[in-house]
């Protein structure tokens, strides 16, 4: 089943204006997919942007172990 979790920069305090909500999404999702994802959501009327990942593709261990540490569940509902 797909899942999705939010991480955020602004948990190290690198957060700033422009900063954006950030999604990893599990499963059989490819990197197009994820872009896709965030296209979508892009459209909805919110004052913010959306970076969408698909963990499997992620290979930079650094953002990977941040995942794990601060990653919150929010697909389906924790």
């Amino acid at each position: 089943m797909p899942r999705a979790a939010g991480h955020h920069r602004g948990a190290k305090g690198a957060h700033n204006d422009r900063s954006d909500v950030d999604l990893v999404v599990t499963g059989d999702v490819a990197p197009l997919r994820a872009e896709a994802i965030a296209a979508e959501l892009e459209e909805l009327p919110m004052p913010c942007r959306f970076d969408v990942q698909s963990l499997e593709h992620i290979s930079y261990r650094p953002l990977l172990e941040h995942i794990e540490r601060v990653g919150i569940r929010i697909y389906p509902a924790a």
